[in-house]
């Protein structure tokens, strides 16, 4: 893990060895792989390790307690039990005037639930009984929503006394696939769009040789851990997770317009709008919108968190089959013929990410990739670029690359790139400047690739992605 973390822990040791009293957050997404971090940074450094429980002050005070008395690795005779937080936090004081030292607060969220106080306390030892002692306070938390909310916003107390904040990102999909370099290019990509780059995610599904069968011991079995993940994470954070997970079944089924989710799910738009923005600041759905030409109306709502992804997609339409046990049986007419459909707007985003990485062999800088769509005024209907980049614009003309991303069986024609060209014709002028790149899991015609040894297009393929 260490070596995917390294930016991050070179960042905390970094203050650690300042000399002066600094607060760090580090937050992201639960098994994202904030513990691993924190506990490496850790090591064989003075530590109060406080983590703290989903339960009363004084349930919490006794933790507390017990971690200070743990300071040093000290061996454990007697724990002076702390009736206040001002207590402990005056004990961490003593102890931090001695030796330069960390104090680690997990699960934020559960200790001010148990003392609304606790953040007002911590900006007023910072401010005055630590600012002298060259403590470093480590706050760990994985509710993002939380974060936003009740830390780093405008009018909470604590956003100020805070040096540094580290939001741990999940890996990408090359990364993601150094656990498994043993399986192809089309299992990894399968794997990263069911894990979303979450490390723990990841070694939990334990696929080795056959995906398949890491996916029905793994998914699709009801005590499985990553089976009860997304429902566990829901009754955690939310107090009506049934509406949420109507939300996200019509989601899953295709649904992205605001109004089009509503009327899947049954509800009116207005209360609709207050799930999605739930979803939103847990980061489990995002609101996407067309790298050109965007609007109030042009927004359009994913589920963006992958294992919720993958879990509504499949699970809700084969309850049926996973409570009676019968996924073995019925895999592979439930879930293999669509498994494509599921990875290719996974594909097309690790498409985007590799033109970001090979920024230097573009014939042109970009300042913005997304993806492009908009309603045809002729014939009503959807028209959309999986890839459209920015480029610089000289005098009156605009540069762009245009990308199509093909996650089919059969190989990618010469008509596609004909499409492309159609496509553009929407925001391109004739003396703009247009790439085409395609990226295809099968490969590609001849006639394509006699357009590519033309200079007309970049052909790319999924093993590519890897290199």
């Amino acid at each position: 893990m260490s070596m995917f973390r390294e930016k991050e822990l070179q960042l905390l040791n970094k203050y650690y060895r300042s000399g002066k009293t600094e607060c760090v957050l580090v937050y992201g997404h639960r098994r994202i792989g904030k513990t691993s971090l924190i506990n490496e940074f850790a090591t064989g450094k003075r530590v109060v390790y406080f983590a703290a429980a989903k339960a009363n002050a004084s349930d919490n005070l006794k933790i507390l307690s017990k971690a200070i008395a743990e300071y040093g690795n000290q061996k454990l005779e007697t724990v002076e039990e702390f009736s206040t937080f001002d207590a402990a936090f005056d004990a961490v004081t003593d102890l931090a005037k001695k030796n330069k030292s960390v104090f680690i607060i997990r699960n934020l969220e559960y200790l001010c639930d148990a003392d609304e106080t606790l953040p007002a306390k911590l900006k007023k030892y910072l401010a005055n009984d630590w600012k002298d002692t060259r403590l470093v306070l480590i706050l760990c938390e994985s509710s993002v929503s939380f974060i936003k909310k009740e830390v780093l916003g405008s009018k909470c107390v604590l956003a100020k006394s805070i040096t540094e904040k580290i939001k741990l990102e999940p890996l990408n999909y090359r990364e993601s696939a150094e656990f498994h370099t043993d399986l192809s290019a089309e299992d990894n990509a399968f794997i990263y769009g069911i894990t979303g780059g979450i490390p723990y995610y990841i070694e939990k599904l334990s696929a080795r040789r056959r995906v398949k069968s890491s996916l029905i011991t793994n998914l699709f079995d009801r005590n499985s851990y990553l089976y009860e993940e997304p429902g566990n994470l829901l009754r955690r954070e939310l107090r009506e997770p049934a509406e949420y997970n109507t939300v996200l079944t019509a989601m899953a089924e295709g649904c992205e317009k605001q109004g089009e989710i509503a009327a899947a799910a049954g509800m009116e738009t207005s209360q609709c709008n207050k799930y999605l923005k739930v979803l939103m600041d847990m980061e489990i759905v995002e609101k996407v919108d067309p790298v050109i030409w965007k609007s109030k109306r042009s927004g359009r709502y994913r589920i963006s968190d992958s294992l919720f992804r993958f879990w509504y997609t499949f699970v809700p339409r084969n309850i049926s089959a996973v409570y009676s046990g019968r996924m073995e049986n019925v895999y592979d007419d439930v879930v293999g013929p669509y498994v494509n459909d599921f990875v290719e707007p996974v594909f097309a985003n690790m498409c985007r990410t590799w033109l970001w990485n090979h920024m230097e062999d573009l014939p042109f800088k970009l300042s913005e990739i997304g993806e492009w769509w908009r309603t045809d005024p002729d014939s009503k209907e959807d028209v959309s670029l999986d890839v459209l980049g920015i480029g610089p614009k000289v005098k009156k003309c605009r540069s762009y690359i245009i990308g199509s991303c093909s996650y089919g069986d059969e190989k990618v024609g010469a008509d596609e790139l004909e499409s492309m060209k159609e496509k553009a014709k929407a925001f391109a002028f004739d003396d703009d400047i247009c790439v085409y790149y395609i990226f295809s899991k099968s490969g590609f015609s001849r006639d394509l690739k006699e357009e590519e040894n033309k200079g007309n297009v970049k052909l790319v393929t999924l093993e590519d992605l890897f290199f």
